[in-house]
């Protein structure tokens, strides 16, 4: 079975008030509005409450507190929480259930997984990705592919510049990408690309 992330709804918080709070239905969605109105910014929204590493606000939604997610990964409904920061590795916090019921629990129920993986819990990448089905793949420097590095590539338009479009990286090395396009098509796996890194390596000693 394919992995399949779905957003079912997002709600953007501002000063305890939602600012935006939207359902999504299977198939196509459209964000529709007049220049400014906020359409990239709700792309953003979705881009780092699904885990993006998103530090560049634009001030409206810089001055937003929180964003709420309610997606369903591999069958099972998960909601998601991050707090808006012009701050890099941002945690999330996971409510194993349907956003309603998260939202009347309170703090109840709510666990909070780091972006970086440590000694003490797993990453909320390692849990989305157990959710989807996926493998999880280390990347440079004993790190894993994140939700990051999967979520960079965004179709907004046809007429967006392709900078918009990929969330390009300043070190964005190539055995990465492949390996994210390969997991995405379903061939990549670990062992693969930690030949793959192993034999980099090896060629920079020669």
């Amino acid at each position: 079975m394919s992995p399949i992330l779905k957003l079912n709804r997002l709600i953007v918080m501002k000063s305890g008030q939602r600012a935006y709070d939207q359902k999504f239905h299977s198939g196509l969605n459209i964000i529709h509005g007049s220049n400014g109105s906020g359409k990239s910014s709700i792309l953003d929204f979705i881009f780092f409450a699904l885990g993006g590493n998103l530090t560049k606000w634009k001030p409206v939604a810089q001055r937003c507190d929180s964003v709420f997610a309610e997606v369903s990964a591999g069958g099972t409904k998960l909601s998601l929480r991050r707090d808006v920061s012009t701050d890099s590795n941002q945690p999330m916090f996971i409510y194993f259930g349907a956003l309603q019921d998260g939202l009347e629990a309170a703090a109840d129920g709510w666990q909070r997984y780091p972006y970086s993986r440590n000694d003490h819990s797993k990453t909320f990448s390692q849990i989305l990705f157990k959710a989807l089905g996926l493998p999880e793949i280390p990347g440079d420097e004993g790190s894993n592919i994140t939700m990051h590095q999967i979520l960079r590539l965004m179709y907004v338009d046809q007429t967006t510049p392709f900078q918009r479009i990929f969330r390009s990286e300043d070190f964005d090395p190539r055995d990465t990408r492949e390996a994210i396009s390969e997991l995405l098509c379903g061939i990549g796996n670990n062992e693969l690309y930690s030949k793959r890194i192993a034999l980099r390596e090896s060629r920079k000693m020669e």
